[in-house]
């Protein structure tokens, strides 16, 4: 019984097609792990280039951070403040202050002649394209 296992494993391992797929099941085992691998691999470096790209904005954002620190810092900013936020000026130079004489600039008191711009007849808002249409056609329009 023992040379008829023998014969018959000898016989098995010199089949052509069971060595084939014994080497092709060989392959499958030693790829799945490498494939594996690269993937792996592959999705660290793609997190390494996004981190070195974040990196780089951040290095960036801060060059900007410095050059604006120095810049608050510098005396130019100190006295450019000083002269708009207090109306401070070096010796021998003349500061002159210009007023509106009851000029409002706010948009929400402007008239025409015929009236209130902002608000129809019967006091209600006047959307912005209505007030183009009225200053387009030179007619006022009231309507809804």
């Amino acid at each position: 019984m023992e040379i008829k296992n023998k014969n018959y494993l000898a016989k098995i391992l010199k089949n052509r097609k069971f060595i084939a797929l014994f080497l092709l099941f060989f392959i499958l085992l030693i790829a799945f792990p490498i494939a594996k691998n690269a993937k792996k691999r592959y999705s660290i470096n793609k997190e390494i280039d996004e981190l070195n790209k974040e990196i780089g904005r951040i290095k960036e954002n801060n060059q900007k951070l410095t050059k604006l620190v120095s810049y608050l810092n510098s005396d130019q900013y100190i006295e450019e403040q000083a002269r708009l936020n207090f109306g401070l000026k070096k010796p021998g130079e003349k500061a002159y202050v210009i007023k509106n004489n009851n000029q409002a600039d706010n948009s929400d008191n402007v008239q025409d002649s015929h009236g209130d711009l902002n608000n129809n007849q019967n006091g209600e808002k006047i959307s912005n394209p209505r007030k183009w249409f009225n200053h387009f056609t030179k007619r006022k329009y009231y309507g809804k």
